[in-house]
């Protein structure tokens, strides 16, 4: 039996609360990470690192038959979102010393 629109329509709700605590969750590491890196004193950018992800992000599309260029847009926001958590971090700690 074909499920109806609002069957549909909660499910869609339920992976979106999902996709959200995900956000939320990576954002905590994100936060774990550059307190790691502010007491090691590495930089916050990571090119490599981030091309890895893109292109791992990029190949799991295609492997799903996603769009590779939403998934790239995608992970360019949760991305920059990442480093500009990760330098204000380091701004913080300059203004509190």
């Amino acid at each position: 039996m074909e499920r109806t629109l609002p069957e549909l329509r909660r499910e869609i709700d339920s992976i979106d609360k999902q996709i959200v605590e995900l956000i939320a969750r990576r954002m905590e590491l994100v936060h774990s990470i550059g307190r790691r890196k502010q007491a090691r004193g590495l930089p916050i950018a990571h090119p490599r690192r981030q091309a890895k992800v893109m292109a791992d992000a990029e190949k799991k599309a295609r492997a799903l038959r996603l769009s590779p260029q939403l998934v790239e847009r995608i992970f360019a926001l949760i991305l920059a979102e990442s480093l500009q958590i990760q330098e204000k971090m380091v701004v913080s700690s300059k203004d509190k010393s």
